[in-house]
């Protein structure tokens, strides 16, 4: 599964990720509006990953996009009539010191 797949996986499908994610928050009066290269960091770190921790295809979409909202759905009930802008940074800065290659934290990835 290639890293464009992944990033088709993420929205092309009726029932997509990014589609559940923003219902999901939106419950909290949150809306979240994802960039493309927000959605194509997300794709090439769940690639990574599957690259290097052992190929389980679209499935390690939705650990990746775990760790990315872990914080907003965390928070939602105090950001309600907020939108969070989910892009580049934004996905880089939630990964930050989450190495996905350290025995450490993969514990964190696997489904």
């Amino acid at each position: 599964m290639s890293m464009s797949d992944l990033q088709r996986i993420l929205c092309e499908k009726k029932y997509n990720l990014v589609a559940e994610v923003q219902a999901l928050i939106g419950t909290e009066d949150v809306r979240v509006e994802f960039t493309e290269d927000g959605i194509e960091e997300i794709a090439r770190f769940a690639y990574m990953l599957n690259t290097t921790k052992g190929n389980i295809g679209a499935r390690r979409l939705t650990a990746v996009m775990h760790t990315v909202m872990e914080e907003i759905s965390f928070m939602a009930h105090r950001l309600s009539g907020s939108t969070k802008v989910i892009d580049k940074n934004y996905v880089a800065s939630r990964m930050k010191g989450s190495d996905p290659t350290s025995e450490e934290n993969l514990s964190k990835y696997i489904l």
